[in-house]
């Protein structure tokens, strides 16, 4: 599958979920799996990403109003402060907001997870 069908497939997934899964039997149309494979490959670069924020546009965009009431957790957390050197992306993983990067040694992380208020098990 191209990049842009693999989207187009995530996207019908998250605005009509049941759909996906009747039309999968007839047409060819990427497993779930392979649409979970796709997103698990999304940047995880520092920052806030376009990606996510994407992502979840497409999914509230149907969504009726209370659906889209969620809570949203925010968790700064201390990690061992010791330098890695990431093969795949050649970097060392000095202290970096996305914006700004420095040659110190990170020592915290926050964590952002948005929870959906009504459909419990559903994140954003």
């Amino acid at each position: 599958y191209t990049e842009k069908f693999k989207r187009y497939a995530l996207s019908f997934f998250f605005t009509l979920p049941n759909a996906y899964r009747f039309l999968r039997k007839t047409f060819n149309l990427p497993s779930i799996r392979c649409s979970q494979r796709f997103v698990a490959k999304w940047s995880e670069e520092p920052g806030l990403s376009d990606t996510i924020f994407n992502a979840v546009k497409i999914r509230t965009k149907n969504m009726e109003k209370v659906d889209k009431m969620f809570i949203l957790f925010l968790d700064e957390m201390s990690i061992k402060s010791s330098l890695f050197y990431s093969i795949k992306k050649e970097k060392i993983g000095f202290h970096d907001t996305g914006s700004n990067k420095s040659f110190d040694v990170a020592q915290n992380a926050l964590v952002i997870i948005a929870r959906g208020l009504k459909q419990i098990g559903n994140n954003f």
